[in-house]
């Protein structure tokens, strides 16, 4: 019980001074921080989390036809985008973030004549392999 009433007229002091104002204040402060941390971070996020689900990717190995060799640099174009890939050593290609949808892909490479396979459907979060 003498504690208590120890401690008590410190705490009476302690809330006339100006000590505890300014530690509130200092708290606010930390509290607008954060607050406004996560509204940065809500905002960075919002295109990503607004984009999920609608890009998928197309992925295939390019080769020649009468030998079945790899061709490297072969270049692999969506025909109705500027989106494209270039295969790598071993003939492969990646072409991430693709839209849903129906596409012709054409691929080009110089000493071959260019194909283009038609209709390839591309679905959100998914893989295309052509």
């Amino acid at each position: 019980m003498s504690v208590y009433y120890e401690v008590l007229p410190l705490f009476l002091r302690l809330v006339k001074s100006e000590c505890l104002p300014s530690l509130m204040g200092r708290f606010n402060l930390k509290l607008k921080k954060i607050k406004m941390f996560f509204v940065v971070l809500v905002g960075l996020l919002t295109p990503f989390i607004l984009n999920a689900g609608n890009t998928g990717k197309i992925t295939g190995a390019v080769t020649d036809k009468e030998m079945g060799n790899p061709l490297l640099g072969v270049n692999v174009i969506i025909s109705e985008m500027s989106m494209g890939a270039a295969t790598d050593d071993n003939g492969y290609f990646i072409i991430l973030n693709v839209p849903a949808g129906l596409y012709d892909i054409r691929a080009e490479m110089i000493g071959y004549s260019a194909m283009t396979i038609t209709n390839v459907r591309v679905s959100g979060d998914l893989t295309t392999n052509i």
